[in-house]
């Protein structure tokens, strides 16, 4: 049982390979802070984040949300921060950009508790009686098809969630599972150090100059972490490569490996979000190119 007086833990989903099932539907994974509303249009708005605590200090412009709807409500979804018309992590956490709240899920309305109400009966009241609330609701397309979609758009993914789920507060479910829209490239290993694992850095060539872009440090096996760590000692150096040296006790490398990268995305910053490693690449590091990596962001 959940009332509009206590907090609410947020169901959570599974990470999948893409698929697409006429028993799921799919709704877009927005990059933002998943949030769960409580929305009174007389009393106000309190705004729980994923661990319990509350985000409206850090989003103020989001306290008169509560205006938006008719009925005392509880209501799952996500914070995000759009820039240029896309949604920007970056900018979320800065607090910059249009910051909006989008509704995708309805657990409480006016008393009733809806969490063994069906995905599909609970997003068709959020639909009808969510007022002017934002909302993400499930997407007219297969799996695939949006998942295509949402990488064309620069987006982070697509959640795939069984039609007649219920609301599990707290629990992480198969139920709903996370497409993730992952990029590919080619870096310049630079540098590398090993604490309680190994850790490279990788850069990309700006003109005659190596731009950082982060550290890789998941993605390979313990077998490979120990054949890497071989093969940057034969290639250590006394110099850093990159135009800009990182902070941190790093040991060199000359810039001449290449490695497959998987990411997210390409920060504000000019670090690769969430990379993960592929393997050892086979291009001349000075094809390794920084426009590569922000021509399609």
């Amino acid at each position: 049982m959940i009332s509009f007086n206590k907090p609410v833990p947020p169901m959570l989903g599974v990470l999948a390979e893409p698929f697409t099932s006429p028993a799921h539907s799919y709704e877009i994974k927005w990059d933002g802070f998943r949030a769960i509303a409580f929305l009174d249009p007389k009393e106000g708005v309190r705004l729980q984040s994923r661990n319990l605590k509350s985000l409206l200090p850090r989003f103020p412009t989001l306290s008169s949300l509560h205006r938006q709807v008719g009925k005392k409500t509880i209501v799952d979804g996500e914070i995000v921060s759009f820039v240029d018309g896309k949604p920007n992590f970056s900018a979320l956490t800065q607090g910059r950009g249009q910051i909006v709240y989008l509704a995708f899920d309805l657990l409480w309305l006016e008393g009733k508790e809806l969490l063994e109400q069906p995905l599909w009966r609970r997003q068709e009241l959020l639909g009808r009686e969510g007022g002017e609330l934002a909302k993400s609701l499930p997407l007219d397309t297969d799996g695939l098809s949006a998942l295509r979609e949402a990488a064309r758009l620069g987006l982070e993914g697509i959640m795939a969630k069984e039609r007649e789920s219920l609301y599990l507060p707290g629990k992480r479910s198969k139920a709903w599972l996370k497409f993730k829209v992952r990029r590919e490239g080619t870096v310049v290993l630079g540098g590398y150090a090993y604490r309680r694992g190994l850790a490279l850095l990788m850069g990309a060539c700006r003109g005659e100059h190596l731009h950082y872009l982060g550290k890789v440090g998941t993605g390979f096996s313990q077998r490979q972490e120990e054949e890497l760590i071989e093969l940057c000692a034969q290639f250590q150096n006394a110099q850093c490569p990159f135009q800009t040296q990182p902070q941190g006790d790093y040991r060199w490398l000359k810039p001449v490996l290449t490695a497959r990268v998987s990411y997210l995305e390409l920060t504000e910053a000019g670090s690769l979000r969430q990379a993960s490693w592929l393997g050892l690449g086979r291009r001349d590091p000075k094809e390794c190119q920084w426009e590569e990596f922000t021509g399609g962001l």
